[in-house]
């Protein structure tokens, strides 16, 4: 079982290091694309079609509120760029800090932390789709699509960038952000909590509720349909952009709008970074080959989440087995989490006590407050009840 949790963290590990790298060199493409995007608008040789570009929401149908034209559209993508380089930021300084923990205890790579998840949901978002297509193949109905790759690069560059970050103001902030906004000001009357959930991140320290959880499936369903219905993909499609809703959604709820952009922007910005090194001759297509294998080592790596993830959601529904003293479990996940390090791994004791198999803190019987705590935390010490005893 250790053997098996240190392969699992060291995987982890490197999955993140790919999607670091990966990161930059999408960054890098998008950087690159500023002034090709600014050339191709300002090109008397462009065609009127692709100067002009809505500005919507989707309801899942689209509901064009204006356009935007020529320059206006360099603007927005601009705006674009800003956005990106902030949760690029903002997603290494996350790093930075799940690093400096992995170097003094390799678990923590385990999770549950923001960068582990990360890279868990991100690689199911890919086995999903890549399935998803597959399946459609096997059944005789061949993958479609908009037909975006034909449309001029410089086109693609901006659609692409729009879809990293507007998908995300308009399905996640619009349809989840909004409404748990306005429920968090009616039943708490806390004008303070009830901005705070636009960004996100409101979930980080706790489950999600019950609410949260209702507008994250609502808006994966308006996220999935509208690819369909206004998008022009295919059927096969719903299935890897209702997981893809589902993951972007959670990040937001857990970790904050740039934790979702980033999922958004790594996913669909690698069509240009792919561009960017086909074309860039011989020393570039070293690297196309490279970013392939980084493709599909995370796309095997996210058939393995999906099959852990699947199996705790089993857990989840139909209970966990029992375990004996001493042995490690996870129990009812969404509810039980250590307060000093957040893990969701527990042992039994010989005397009967719940302790977290990361830190050693016992969760129960609940140990006595220390004495600073209440004065630093401003809130009541955490007292749980007491969970099922294992058998002997």
């Amino acid at each position: 079982m250790k053997e098996l949790k240190t392969l699992g963290c060291v995987l982890t590990i490197i999955v993140i290091i790919t999607i670091l790298i990966v990161a930059v060199i999408n960054y890098v493409a998008l950087a690159a694309s500023i002034p090709m995007v600014w050339n191709f608008v300002h090109s008397p040789e462009a065609d009127p079609v692709y100067l002009r570009w809505p500005f919507f929401i989707v309801v899942p149908f689209r509901i064009d509120l204006f356009f935007i034209y020529g320059e206006g559209i360099f603007g927005y993508f601009l705006i674009g760029f800003f956005l990106i380089t902030l949760s690029l930021i903002l997603f290494f300084y996350e790093t930075g800090i799940f690093f400096s923990k992995v170097f003094k205890k390799l678990s923590h790579a385990w999770g549950p932390n923001p960068i582990s998840d990360f890279a868990e949901m991100f690689t199911i978002t890919l086995f999903v789709s890549i399935i998803s297509a597959l399946i459609s193949h096997a059944l005789g109905s061949s993958p479609t699509s908009p037909g975006i790759e034909k449309l001029p690069i410089e086109v693609q560059m901006y659609a692409l960038e729009f879809a990293s970050f507007h998908e995300e103001l308009i399905t996640r902030v619009l349809l989840i952000g909004v409404p748990v906004a306005i429920y968090t000001l009616f039943t708490t009357r806390d004008w303070k909590k009830s901005v705070l959930a636009l960004p996100g991140g409101v979930a980080r320290k706790r489950s999600m509720n019950s609410i949260e959880l209702f507008f994250l499936i609502i808006s994966s369903v308006i996220f999935s349909l509208a690819h369909v219905i206004t998008g022009g993909w295919g059927l096969w499609k719903i299935p890897g952009t209702f997981v893809a809703g589902l993951v972007f959604g959670y990040l937001y709820i857990k970790y904050g709008l740039h934790f979702a952009i980033m999922a958004h922007f790594i996913t669909d910005y690698m069509t240009i970074s792919s561009w960017f090194m086909t074309n860039g001759g011989p020393a570039m297509f070293g690297l196309l080959g490279i970013f392939s294998l980084i493709t599909l080592m995370w796309i095997v790596v996210g058939g393995i989440y999906t099959v852990k993830h699947t199996i705790r959601l089993k857990h989840e529904i139909f209970g966990y087995p029992e375990k004996k003293y001493g042995e490690e479990f996870t129990p009812h996940f969404h509810t039980l989490k250590c307060p000093v390090c957040g893990s969701q791994i527990f042992r039994y004791l010989p005397d009967g006590s719940l302790i977290c198999a990361r830190c050693g803190f016992r969760v129960f019987p609940s140990p006595p407050p220390p004495p600073w705590y209440s004065e630093q935390s401003g809130q009541e010490y955490p007292e749980y009840p007491p969970p099922p005893p294992p058998p002997l």
